[in-house]
């Protein structure tokens, strides 16, 4: 009996090869994409950006061709340009023989058949990039200062003609919740069709920092634009200004870091003799209220 068992699953696993050997051996169709590699260019001159980057071969071949030895991810299409073939028609079917990885499957089909070949003058620029970003915080935390980009500019080269169309390159569309710390990743830039781009993957740091008011007392009140011959007496002469930023930024804060400014044209002509002085701050830090909020003040000659 078990001997029996053992012929028949014999039989069945030879049935089995057999079936798959013939099968394989039939002819089957497959249709591939693959990316045009244009050559032999001279390095002042490109293809132009409206030329098709790819194109769709369906082929023939034994399933075993197929099996073991399908169309790779690495297979491209050949189109030598030269100036001769500039502003002509060339037929792809006529560059079958040349393409090697072709020589084992029979082309049935080309979509397109054929490229009307175009060139344009080749151009280098360098251009600024621009984050594209959509960031959340956690409560309480908050960007401080400004996106920093590196490097914050790219290398461009393509056509002239759609180089001058190009203002900036943009990163990815990149999502980041939860943030509540120093943050830095890195991130793939956007292509643009006809055009390399180097290098193509910028840094960018975010400085996050939990966001707290601090109020800075002893801010020196200062007149700006004084003749020499004018004094002008304050009161008080120093206020006290709270501001809002990170909270590592803040907390180092010095009184002599902030200016509380009033300009002479403003008072001079002016009858009150009350005036609100300007408040100048480093930068990443917000004014949010300054005490007094109004400056009596006297305008004496020397």
């Amino acid at each position: 009996m078990k001997q029996n068992l053992t012929l028949l699953i014999l039989s069945v696993l030879v049935a089995l090869g057999a079936w798959a050997f013939v099968t394989l051996s039939n002819d089957f169709y497959y249709t591939t994409r693959v990316p045009i590699k244009y050559t032999n260019l001279p390095a002042d001159l490109v293809v132009d950006n409206t030329l098709p980057n790819s194109l769709e071969i369906k082929l023939k071949a034994t399933g075993m061709a197929l099996l073991f030895s399908p169309p790779g991810d690495d297979n491209s299409f050949i189109v030598p340009v030269s100036f001769d073939s500039a502003h002509a028609w060339i037929d792809l079917f006529k560059l079958v023989n040349e393409q090697s990885w072709l020589t084992r499957y029979s082309v049935i089909d080309i979509y397109p058949a054929k490229i009307n070949i175009k060139i344009n003058k080749a151009g280098e620029t360098v251009k600024p990039v621009t984050a594209d970003l959509s960031l959340q915080y956690e409560d309480g935390f908050g960007l401080v200062g400004k996106i920093k980009i590196t490097p914050n500019s790219v290398k461009l080269k393509g056509s002239e003609k759609l180089l001058a169309g190009i203002n900036s390159v943009k990163t990815k569309k990149t999502i980041l919740t939860g943030l509540k710390e120093k943050t830095v990743i890195e991130v793939q830039l956007e292509g643009i069709e006809g055009v390399s781009i180097a290098p193509q993957k910028v840094t960018i740091e975010l400085d996050v920092q939990k966001i707290a008011d601090r109020e800075i007392e002893g801010v020196v009140l200062s007149v700006l634009d004084k003749p020499k011959e004018r004094d002008i007496l304050l009161n008080p002469d120093k206020v006290t200004v709270t501001v809002r930023g990170g909270i590592d930024i803040i907390s180092t804060l010095k009184a002599e870091e902030i200016k509380a400014v009033i300009n002479y044209p403003e008072i001079v002509n002016d009858t009150t003799g009350i005036t609100v002085p300007k408040v100048i701050l480093p930068e990443t830090i917000d004014f949010i209220d300054i005490k007094p909020p109004h400056i009596k003040y006297i305008i004496k000659k020397n």
